[in-house]
């Protein structure tokens, strides 16, 4: 059992009709699109080749390059679709602390996140792009998925840290609060 949502993308699902596409004929929100796609995942209706961010920007910078005649791959759709961060990022002196040791407490960050959003879709919307871009950092100490994350209280990996503190930086405009920090 699912919303009439997500039975109408699924059955518009054919390969190669992006998601924005669809979403742009049904008069879907970003919101609403991305909540039909979590459910259709969820269920295992669908999913979604994955990919480390370096991967990724890698080869968004390689579609840059490309000429205007040329077609791009489903994944620039996709970030083109709303998943997508913004570009302008922080320097590395300007991101840096006073304390190389810093150590974030995910749950206090979660709920400072949480309380900075509107409202719970956009919160879980946030999380998931910041999960997104950080997500080759959290690889690399063993956390490959949601369970994973949700068993880590605090992060002392310097470039975990680095890759949150960006990340947030880019999808909430805001640094993250000494109480993230412990």
């Amino acid at each position: 059992m699912l919303p009439p949502s997500c039975w109408a993308v699924y059955d518009r699902l054919d390969g190669d009709t992006s998601i924005g596409q669809i979403a742009d004929t049904l008069e879907l929100s970003e919101p609403e699109i991305f909540a039909v796609v979590r459910q259709l995942q969820q269920r295992d209706l669908i999913e979604e080749p994955t990919i480390a961010y370096a991967a990724y920007k890698q080869q968004e910078g390689s579609e840059d390059q490309n000429t205007e005649g040329e077609e791009t791959s489903s994944l620039a759709d996709a970030s083109r679709d709303g998943v997508s961060s913004r570009n302008g990022t922080a320097s590395a002196a300007e991101e840096t602390t006073d304390d190389d040791t810093d150590v974030i407490h995910l749950p206090t960050l979660w709920d400072w996140l949480e309380e900075t959003t509107d409202n719970v879709k956009s919160y879980k919307n946030t999380q998931a792009f910041i999960l997104m871009e950080a997500s080759e950092a959290l690889e690399s100490i063993g956390v490959g998925n949601m369970d994973e994350l949700e068993d880590l209280e605090q992060c002392s990996n310097p470039d975990v840290v680095e890759a949150l503190e960006n990340a947030i930086e880019n999808n909430v405009n805001e640094h993250i609060p000494d109480q993230c920090y412990r």
